[in-house]
């Protein structure tokens, strides 16, 4: 069977991250294609940047309020590492969205 998308849920209302990969190129545009999500829930994905020496992670962009449909964000500047931090937006823990996070495309630039 395909693999399709995940729930992602509100919780404690804190950020879930995704492991960390190595960047692909010093560009990249980052997409979520959203399938359906509770009522006035939406969701917004952080793409955090890192180089080895750094000891934190800092933004560099994100996608916020994501309606359904594909959503993304072109991102340049990108450092060594790159991780993702999902925030579920809504009153209730139980508050999902269903949701596939797709590949980077990434650029030389």
């Amino acid at each position: 069977m395909a693999f399709i998308g995940d729930n992602y849920r509100r919780g404690n209302g804190n950020p879930r991250y995704s492991p960390t990969f190595p960047r692909g190129g010093l560009g990249a545009q980052f997409a979520c294609e959203v399938f359906d999500n509770d009522v006035g829930v939406t969701m917004t994905i952080a793409i955090q940047h890192k180089n080895i020496e750094d000891l934190t992670f800092t933004t560099l962009g994100s996608i916020s309020t994501m309606a359904v449909g594909v959503n993304s964000a072109n991102l340049t500047g990108i450092k060594e590492e790159v991780r993702l931090a999902f925030t579920v937006n809504g009153a209730n823990p139980e508050d999902t969205v269903y949701a596939n996070i797709l590949a980077p495309a990434w650029r030389p630039y």
